[in-house]
């Protein structure tokens, strides 16, 4: 039988899990020769999140934690890359995704595609016409594809400095 899992707001004792997630998961994109960064993050900014109720968990039955993820709904004043990634005119309600993070052992086993639908209805509930955004190093083939079966659709690739980033856009229904 598999375990049942919850996506909900992160709490403020877990704030600590997080950064520990976000550190371990950064090591190991690091030993895997991925340029992708997503951490560290401060403690502070982690604690401005879950107070904020704009930090996620994703939890199986008995408590145990198994991933983080931060989303926020945002502005053009407060995310000026909403106009730079031509989407300031196309979504109405404009959801920042960033940071999704899962337990290095546990990746592989479609935990992530699970903690996203469970991320979308979650947010469905609160807001129904929020529009999820994202972004990643657009050389990174195998996150673009794990974010196109995960329901997200390509906007575009965009240069920064020495790079592209790839954008996804998705509704929460």
């Amino acid at each position: 039988m598999e375990a049942s899992l919850l996506v909900r707001p992160a709490r403020p004792n877990e704030v600590s899990y997080i950064v520990d997630l976000i550190d371990r998961v950064q090591q190991r994109l690091i030993d895997m020769g991925s340029l992708q960064v997503i951490g560290p993050i401060p403690q502070e900014q982690v604690c401005e999140y879950v107070a904020s109720r704009t930090a996620f968990v994703l939890e199986e039955d008995g408590g145990n934690l198994l991933g983080s993820v931060f989303v926020s709904p945002v502005t053009v004043e407060t995310f000026p890359f909403l106009v730079k990634w031509q989407l300031a005119d196309t979504l109405e309600h404009p959801w920042f995704l960033r940071t999704l993070a899962l337990e290095p052992a546990q990746q592989g086993r479609g935990l992530g595609l699970q903690f996203l639908i469970g991320l979308k209805n979650l947010l469905a509930r609160s807001d129904p016409r929020a529009m999820i955004f994202l972004d990643c190093w657009a050389a990174n083939t195998n996150l673009r594809a794990f974010y196109t079966r995960a329901g997200f659709k390509l906007h575009g690739v965009f240069p920064e400095h020495d790079y592209s980033v790839a954008v996804f856009t998705s509704p929460v229904v």
